[in-house]
């Protein structure tokens, strides 16, 4: 089973992939409207940011509309949210939201 560093290395490398991504598909716009080197970078890099951030706002929204989460109200599970929030606690992790799909 993959450890919390490993499961957080992979997901900021995959961030970075597709920010260096999408900062490629900017300044190749921006090359083709042939704006100066440091007008390029400086909207690359914002333009960037706000891709990131987009992604990390509507991403779990995304998954969950995707995969038709049921979100657990506190109760309705018992069983569950016990084990989830044993494990949250031996961990150092807040208790997640639960869900059903």
């Amino acid at each position: 089973m993959a450890r919390l560093s490993d499961l957080k290395l992979a997901m900021g490398t995959s961030i970075l992939i597709a920010a260096f991504i999408f900062g490629i598909f900017i300044f190749a716009v921006l090359f083709f409207l042939q704006l100066d080197l440091v007008s390029g970078l400086i909207f690359g890099l914002g333009a960037t940011a706000l891709f990131i951030l987009f992604q990390y706002l509507v991403g779990p929204a995304i998954v969950a509309a995707t995969s038709r989460l049921h979100y657990l109200k506190p109760g309705e599970n018992p069983w569950l949210e016990s084990t989830v929030k044993e494990l949250a606690d031996k961990s150092g992790l807040p208790m997640p939201r639960l869900a059903t799909v």
